[in-house]
């Protein structure tokens, strides 16, 4: 099972740079992390991927049963009061897994933030759906329910994007993050700490290629300017052989521009009314 997503684009009305411009990327079955600075868009591009938002251009396929976790659980999940009443293997499983107690989907306005966030995975977890993103799961949880947390999304078998700023999380969960910036997506392998030390490799591969090429164009203007001098003064001796014997003035003119590298560059050299180009 993969998702992929193509071309996708996507501006606010009231936005004048869109938040997804032209992005593209395979999702496989296990954990991809979604990472990027606030406000880059990537609650925007999950909620694409699960079908709630409609992108401006591009294509999601296959479409699959997707699930999207809201980081506040102070909500009721949707599915609540089904899995509160559901015994069957994988709802028994949770409720153990994550220490979530039978009485709490019905005093969940009274369970703490972390209680609720607990149940909510647990409730999510259940329905099983194809595509599921977490976003944000373990703000504000204590440690138990953090590790509680990543060991129950580590039995997810479907296609999971997990939104987080929790590098542990997401190198302990994901075989790839996508790095979310200025619009646009970049994959790659492994958790946070691996796909962050590989961006700084190429953002250090792409400064040396840029310092290279920058002494190669000043390598490459010298070599013109070397190249001009040179033909310069082979004129210019040329024009001073044709110049005549006891005109010394001119060729005295002739020799101070060779040296001084500015014939050819000015152009013309007059001597009273007489133009050095007519001595060629």
């Amino acid at each position: 099972m993969q998702l992929t997503f193509n071309h996708l684009t996507f501006t606010y009305p009231a936005s004048a740079e869109p938040v997804l411009a032209d992005v593209s990327a395979t999702l496989p079955a296990g954990w991809t992390g979604l990472v990027g600075d606030n406000g880059c868009g990537k609650s925007t591009l999950a909620r694409v991927l699960c079908g709630l938002v409609t992108p401006d251009g591009g294509t999601v396929a296959p479409r699959l049963f997707s699930a999207y976790c809201e980081q506040d659980a102070s909500e009721e999940p949707a599915a609540l009061y089904d899995f509160a009443t559901a015994y069957d293997r994988d709802a028994v499983r949770l409720r153990r897994q994550l220490a979530v107690e039978d009485d709490w989907p019905w005093r969940y306005g009274s369970l703490s933030s972390g209680q609720q966030k607990r149940l909510q995975v647990a409730c999510v977890l259940w329905q099983n759906p194809d595509v599921l993103v977490m976003d944000e799961p373990t703000n504000h949880v204590d440690a138990p329910t953090r590790e509680a947390i990543q060991a129950a999304l580590a039995q997810f078998k479907g296609v999971g994007v997990l939104i987080s700023h929790d590098r542990a999380l997401l190198d302990g969960l994901c075989s790839q993050c996508l790095f979310m910036a200025a619009g646009k997506v970049v994959a790659r392998p492994g958790g946070y700490s691996q796909g962050r030390g590989q961006q700084q490799r190429e953002r250090d591969t792409a400064q040396r290629q840029r310092e290279n090429a920058r002494r190669e164009r000043k390598r490459i203007a010298a070599e013109a300017q070397r190249r001009r001098e040179e033909a310069s003064r082979a004129a210019g001796l040329r024009r001073c052989s044709r110049v005549d014997p006891r005109d010394k003035s001119a060729k005295d003119a002739i020799k101070l521009a060779i040296y001084t590298g500015k014939d050819g560059v000015a152009g013309k050299l007059v001597f009273g009314n007489r133009n050095i180009d007519t001595l060629a």
